[in-house]
């Protein structure tokens, strides 16, 4: 299979979301000047930040509502009462300043913009994706960049993907891989749009689903076996 462009999910895929998330709900943690265990804490608003993004993906929650309403069920989650606009505000303002990528995402995006488009499309808030890909190493290999909040539709709907693909040109279907980590969101929204797709399961999850990438890797080097 020949592909001329690879749309890239951002957060677990290229960036190191989970390294971000932890830098910024630490500077929370010390600003609310609370004795705490951080890591049971952060355990606590991952699986909250998780349940209010599949709200998000499944489109019972905005994007608006889904910046304070987490802060919100955390708080109340670890029985204190702060101003959760505010927390939720810094929060997203020290994500914001976090660029850290994957192991290997620089090297492959560099020599795959030789051979192909490259597109990112993310599930985001534009006040934290924004800063993050201008500041970023990557940029000037991305043809494009597409933010959910930013053009009101997200993944797994196929718009997005359309959207990234317009801005790049005119290319035929079966010239496209979809790769990301989030099955729900990168694989589901790469079948919905009719493209292939590669799933980058570096937790080693079981795919229960009826649903088959074309492929699947554990790693981001293990993509330019495909390519």
């Amino acid at each position: 299979m020949i592909y001329k462009i690879l749309i890239f999910d951002a957060d677990n895929t290229l960036f190191d979301f989970d390294f971000a998330e932890k830098e910024a709900l630490f500077k929370i943690i010390e600003g609310l000047k609370i004795e705490t265990d951080f890591a049971e804490i952060f355990e606590k608003y991952n699986k909250i930040n998780k349940q209010i993004w599949k709200e998000f993906e499944e489109k019972n929650i905005s994007a608006e509502h889904l910046k304070v309403e987490r802060f919100r069920r955390f708080f109340v989650e670890i029985n204190i009462t702060p101003d959760a606009k505010y927390f939720a505000e810094k929060y997203l303002y020290y994500l914001s300043t976090v660029t850290k990528l994957l192991p290997d995402a620089y090297q492959l995006i560099k020599e795959f913009r030789v051979k192909y488009k490259i597109a990112v499309v993310t599930n985001g808030l534009t006040s934290v994706q924004k800063p993050r890909f201008e500041n970023s190493e990557l940029k000037k290999f991305v043809d494009t960049y597409v933010i959910s909040e930013e053009v009101g539709v997200s993944k797994p709907q196929p718009e997005i993907f359309q959207l990234a693909c317009d801005r790049i040109g005119k290319f035929d279907k079966s010239e496209i891989l979809v790769i990301g980590d989030n099955f729900r969101s990168d694989i589901v929204g790469g079948f919905n749009f009719g493209v292939d797709t590669c799933w980058f399961n570096f937790n080693h999850e079981i795919n229960n689903s009826e649903l088959k990438p074309k492929f699947e890797i554990h790693n981001l080097k293990e993509l330019k076996r495909f390519l």
